[in-house]
């Protein structure tokens, strides 16, 4: 039997956790780590060369492609597509734009940004924080996990 296409991400993102993914509808009291918990959404890392021209590999399309490296950045990625960190498949927490792709870690998909002192992250109840470039990657990993159950340090964000 061939699968649609809703049918086969359906399968192959069976265990998102996030906030987005492919046809995701999450609810406000799915996010059962507790909004002031969860990443919303954060500023992607890009190489600085490379801003105004479309050569970026996360930032090479329109803003309409939908869940693809341009518009989604991830922490944690079974295949490890998202770039290998300190633990497999773990991206490290984010990156500051001019050392995007001179760390070992980054990818594409990184989470990070052109501010000198950290990354900004919108949590799920609207804050905004600074997110340290020194994070432990595992503090990242658990931010944008909506329903992993585990508690963070706050001091834990700029270390």
């Amino acid at each position: 039997m061939q699968l649609t296409v809703r049918e086969g991400i359906a399968k192959i993102d069976s265990a998102h956790d996030g906030i987005f993914g492919p046809f995701s509808r999450v609810k406000i009291v799915e996010v059962t780590d507790g909004t002031s918990n969860t990443y919303l959404c954060g500023d992607k890392a890009m190489t600085p060369e490379h801003y105004q021209d479309g050569e970026d590999l996360g930032d090479d399309l329109c803003a309409y492609v939908g869940h693809a490296d341009d518009i989604t950045r991830f922490a944690e990625d079974a295949s490890g597509y998202a770039g290998k960190g300190p633990e497999h498949g773990v991206v490290g927490p984010p990156v500051f734009d001019a050392d995007l792709y001179k760390v070992a870690w980054a990818g594409v998909a990184q989470f990070g940004g052109c501010h000198v002192g950290g990354s900004n992250m919108c949590f799920c109840d609207g804050s905004v924080r600074t997110i340290s470039y020194w994070m432990d990657p595992k503090v990242h990993a658990k931010l944008c996990n909506r329903k992993d159950g585990q508690a963070i340090d706050p001091s834990s964000l700029n270390p």
